[in-house]
Formats: structure tokens, sequence, C-alpha cells
């Protein structure tokens, strides 16, 4: 997506950390739109919108806050600032022809599961994996109110689930004492993920942390199919086209995480060594070897 501004650096620096909250002053949310799609008239696609705004259509607030601004109003195209998913939901259809759409913030949020392919980890970052963010989502720059709450909404109660849990004697996934076990303590991940699968199905989980939940022994879920290194990796490849052809904007990084779910769930291992399972990360470099991936998808968007 492309940053639109007047030149003024603060003003960029504005605009910037807005996009991060996924909030649009109607000037930037206008010129938003027609850098991302052409042939639009930019007046008359604000006069739209703020008719929208003043009848209460899309609903705005006072930057840095979650206060509606009172209707009717007349709306300060330069100050107030509209969320995206409502300028997704209440603007942007009004127009049969744009199929583009205002990113949703917490994209950018979502694990590198690569990365967290990994043994233990706290269990307030578990929780995190747990919900689809990445565990130093804290460290990231001001999200914004609206992110944050969302971000607890999910969050939160399962911290306090899995807290109350611990204390039990029966908790595998613990590595300290049930009486000082806190939330920054580490957990065994591929336990605890066992633990949510099976004991809390009404959680909402993403299959990549789903997946967690067998990794280790793959021998302990019955009869392993064991695979020279040249047959997964072409499995992986044939796993990977269907996956580009239905989607062509996925990552490797989604697309190895995907395949690994499904290497899992048909026990697919490696003959080499241990007869261990096949890594995220291992797979990812299956796929860039030789920019097969790269190459796959350039030929798909050209």
């Amino acid at each position: 997506m492309v940053l639109v501004t007047t030149g003024d650096p603060s003003e960029s620096g504005q605009l910037a950390q807005r996009q991060i909250e996924g909030v649009y002053t109607l000037d930037e949310a206008v010129n938003t739109l027609c850098q991302n799609v052409e042939v639009l008239d930019r007046a008359q696609k604000l006069a739209d919108l703020k008719a929208l705004v003043e009848n209460g259509e899309v609903q705005v607030n006072r930057p840095g806050t979650l206060d509606l601004t009172p209707i009717p109003l007349k709306v300060r195209a330069f100050y107030e600032v509209a969320h995206w998913n409502d300028l997704n939901n209440n603007w942007l259809p009004k127009y049969q022809f744009i199929d583009w759409r205002f990113p949703d913030p917490l994209e950018r949020l979502k694990p590198d599961w690569s990365y967290w392919d990994c043994d233990h980890l706290s269990l307030e970052n578990a929780i995190s994996l747990c919900v689809n963010i990445t565990p130093d989502w804290i460290n990231n720059k001001v999200i914004g109110i609206k992110n944050n709450l969302k971000i607890s909404f999910e969050y939160s109660p399962k911290l306090t689930n899995a807290l109350n849990w611990a204390q039990s004697p029966d908790c595998l996934w613990r590595y300290d004492n049930p009486s000082e076990f806190k939330s920054t303590n580490q957990v065994k991940l591929s336990e605890f993920a066992r633990w949510v699968v099976k004991e809390k199905p009404d959680w909402v989980i993403p299959s990549e942390f789903r997946a967690l939940a067998k990794l280790g022994d793959t021998n302990q879920f019955g009869n392993p199919i064991k695979l020279a290194s040249a047959e997964w990796k072409k499995r992986a490849q044939a796993y990977a086209e269907p996956l580009l052809n239905q989607n062509p904007q996925l990552t490797i990084n989604q697309v190895s995480a995907l395949i690994h779910a499904r290497f899992i769930e048909e026990k697919i291992t490696t003959s080499w060594g241990k007869c261990t399972e096949l890594k995220v990360g291992t797979i990812k470099d299956s796929l860039s070897k030789g920019m097969w991936f790269s190459s796959f998808v350039a030929n798909l968007r050209k």
C-alpha cells in the first residue's frame, strides 16, 4: 500500500502511525484509495465519503480516542479519523467496480511460524501464538486502542484459563512448581498445544498452532510414512502448487506452515536419521531452493 503525504516529514510519520493503527483521516482515506485504484475522481470520492460520515453511515473518531464524533457533523477531512473496517464495510461497497480494500492492521502482527517453531516458550507467548499474534507484538510501535482491545478480548480470557489450569498437579505442559507458576514462566510448547486442541475445542486457533500439537516423536501417532529427501521435497512442491493457484498472495512462510500441517496430518517424516518430523523452516528452505517458489509465483502473477 502506498503512503501519500504532502512531503512534510512530520505528516508522513503521522500517516504511517495511523496506518499501523488502521485509521485514516478522510483526506488520507481518499488519497490511499486513489493510489491503489486507477482512474478515480478524487474530489467526488471525498464528497461521497463526507456525506456518508455526516449521515452517520461511516463512523469517525477524534484522533487517539474511541469517542465517536457526534452526528450530525460538519466533518473536517483533515482531522477526524475512520477505521479501516468501517471504510471497507460502509464506503467502498458503494462502488461495484472497486475490489481493493484497506488492509487489516493486525495482519502485520501474525506470527512467522518458522521462527516460532520451538520447544519451549513462556505461557504468555504461547497464548499469543494461540490467538495468531506474534509473541513480540507488545514490542511493536503503538498499534492503537482498538487493536489492543481486540487482541486483549481474545488473549486475556485464554491466559487466565491457562494460568488456572497450571495450578493443577495434572498439568503436563508446565515446567515449574504450580504454586509459583506465572505467565512469564516457560511451558512445553507441543504439550501445551496438545492440551489446547484436546481440552479447549471452543478456542478458535490457527491451523499452524494446531500443528504444534503433533510435534516431537512422530511415532506416537502411529506408523509414519518415511520419505527420502527428494521424495518429500517433490511432495512439498506438489502441495504448494494448488495453494498458490488458489491464492497467489500467500507468502513462502504461510505456504510452508500449511504444508507442515499437512505432513503432520499424513504422518510424513524424513527417512534420514531418527525419522523425525519435518520442521517448517526445512520445508521453507526446500521451496526456496533454486528459486522454485519465487519463479512459480511470478508466473502466476503475470
